[in-house]
C-alpha cells in the first residue's frame, strides 16, 4: 500500500463538562502533526441527557473509525463518556487516554449538585458526576489505558498497570 492510500489512524477526542470541541484544537492539531487524523465529538452537559449522549458518542465513534485503527482521548467528564461508551462500540480502540479523569464522585460535585445553578449547567450529567455508585459502577477499560492527572501521567486503573505498561513497551 503506498503513502497516497495508506488510511490514517484516528484519534477521536471528546473534552469536558462546560467545554466545546474548541477546548481539543491545539491537542488536535499536534494530533494531526503526528500523523493521526483527530475527530472531535461535541455535547453539552446542560441540554443533552446521559443516555442519549453515551448512544450517541458510541455511534460517532463506530462511525469515524470505521475500517481504521483509533484511540481514544477525553477530557474530564468525557472519560467518563468514554468509558461509558466503550462496551457499546463494534470493536475496540487499541487505547484510551485519559486526561484529568475522574474516578469516582468528587467533593465539589457532591456539594454542589443539591443546587438550582449547578443542575441548570450541568444537567443530569452533572449528578451522575455527584453519584458515588455511579461512578463506581462504570467499566474499566479493557484496553490499554493512560492516564494523566494535573499534567502529569497516573497509575493507569487498578488491574490494568501491567497490562498498560506492556503496552508502553510495545509488547
Amino acid at each position: 500500500m503506498n503513502a497516497s492510500t495508506k488510511r490514517h489512524s484516528r484519534a477521536i477526542l471528546v473534552h469536558g463538562m462546560g467545554r466545546t470541541p474548541a477546548a481539543m484544537l491545539v491537542l488536535a492539531a499536534r494530533l494531526r502533526a503526528a500523523g493521526l487524523r483527530p475527530d472531535l465529538f461535541a455535547y453539552s452537559a446542560a441540554l443533552e441527557g446521559w443516555e442519549g449522549c453515551v448512544r450517541r458518542l458510541a455511534a460517532f465513534i463506530d462511525r469515524r473509525a470505521a475500517g481504521t485503527d483509533f484511540v481514544l482521548v477525553g477530557h474530564s467528564l468525557g472519560t467518563v463518556l468514554i468509558r461509558a461508551a466503550l462496551p457499546r462500540l463494534a470493536r475496540p480502540p487499541l487505547g484510551c487516554f485519559l486526561l484529568a479523569p475522574p474516578t469516582r464522585a468528587s467533593l465539589a460535585a457532591r456539594k454542589f449538585a443539591p443546587r438550582r445553578l449547578y443542575r441548570l449547567f450541568t444537567g443530569e450529567m452533572g449528578q451522575k458526576l455527584a453519584c458515588p455508585d455511579f461512578m463506581a459502577a462504570l467499566s474499566v477499560p479493557a484496553v490499554p489505558t493512560h492516564l494523566c492527572r494535573h499534567g502529569r501521567p497516573a497509575r493507569p486503573f487498578g488491574a490494568l498497570r501491567r497490562r498498560a505498561e506492556r503496552w508502553r513497551a510495545g509488547t
